[in-house]
């Protein structure tokens, strides 16, 4: 089990695999510095790790994911918002959300353009 920085305390595996998940993307894919090509760097962004999987977990919006990758990007880096980049990685993460959603138990409350944009995490009766 991890321990996060989140009220410190202890994520379950599903928990865990989605924050590594978070974790990794934001390495991989978000890397607004662009530093994910130096393997002694890679911390770099882990600190905004809990922040974004706290956002995921307790049902945040698309919006309210894309804007705080925004904040950080421009109050914390001082770096010009990537807003097409942001909505893609707020995309990834609520779909991985969504996937784990019956073990992490989720809000349900995601707005209806969202859940339409990204599939319902449930089969629809014709699929059963």
């Amino acid at each position: 089990m991890l321990t996060t920085m989140m009220n410190f305390r202890k994520l379950s595996e599903q928990q865990n695999q989605l924050y590594n998940f978070i974790d990794d993307l934001l390495w991989e894919e978000w890397d607004p510095i662009g530093i994910n090509d130096i393997p002694e760097a890679r911390d770099e962004y882990s600190s905004y790790t809990p922040q974004i999987f706290s956002l995921a977990i307790h049902g945040a919006s698309h919006e309210d994911i894309v804007e705080k990758l925004r904040r950080i990007e421009i109050n914390w880096m001082g770096l010009v918002s990537n807003a097409e980049r942001n909505m893609k990685l707020a995309t990834k993460i609520l779909q991985a959300a969504l996937d784990f959603k019956p073990m992490l138990s989720i809000p349900t409350n995601l707005p209806q353009k969202l859940v339409g944009l990204l599939g319902s995490p449930y089969p629809s009766r014709q699929q059963r």
